[in-house]
């Protein structure tokens, strides 16, 4: 059998909550600003490393084993880096395709980060909407845990044997994998 107490709140934790929800929405509308401003900074620093691979000539812009470098003046590229005007063209064209398909996802689940905030902000906390963003963003997550190893094997079909990294599944992808499926329950 059941029993059900009904208490009747105090007048102090009722003001207490409503300055509690207005100061969770002030937090939650801006971190949605700075959400759209990173946002807006990695999809124009993707959209300069696209412009940069395509056109650039210079020594300033490596890339090797362990990811990308920009060398400011005076510094010393790292061993094994080698700059990106002396790749073959085949290959520079494979990491602009690259680049957009496996950080896509990752892009996408930070957008719905972003909505997600902003139902917050709006004061929307227990609603339909915010489980389904949470749901997205687990989808996106698992997506992108999985997207180094598609995009290698289209490189392989489309420029031959230009595969970027043949040991897709690093610890980022074990941990996106486990956060998607945490958020998708």
């Amino acid at each position: 059998m059941t029993s059900i107490a009904a208490f009747k709140p105090t007048g102090n934790s009722v003001a207490s909550t409503k300055f509690e929800h207005r100061k969770i929405r002030t937090l939650s509308r801006a971190l949605v600003i700075v959400f759209t401003i990173i946002l807006g900074l990695v999809i124009a620093f993707d959209v300069a490393m696209i412009g940069a691979f395509l056109f650039y000539t210079g020594p300033n812009i490596l890339l090797g084993p362990s990811g990308g470098e920009v060398l400011l003046p005076g510094d010393l590229p790292s061993l094994g880096m080698v700059p990106v005007s002396t790749l073959p063209l085949a290959y520079r064209l494979s990491i602009i395709v690259a680049g957009p398909l496996i950080f896509g996802p990752s892009l996408i689940a930070f957008f719905h980060l972003r909505a997600l905030f902003k139902l917050y902000a709006a004061g929307i906390v227990f609603a339909h909407d915010n489980a389904m963003r949470i749901k997205r963003i687990g989808i996106w997550l698992i997506v992108y845990a999985f997207t180094p190893f598609m995009v290698n094997k289209l490189l392989v079909l489309i420029f031959g044997d230009a595969a970027i990294d043949r040991a897709w599944f690093h610890m980022d992808s074990v941990h996106a994998l486990l956060l998607g499926a945490i958020l998708m329950v």
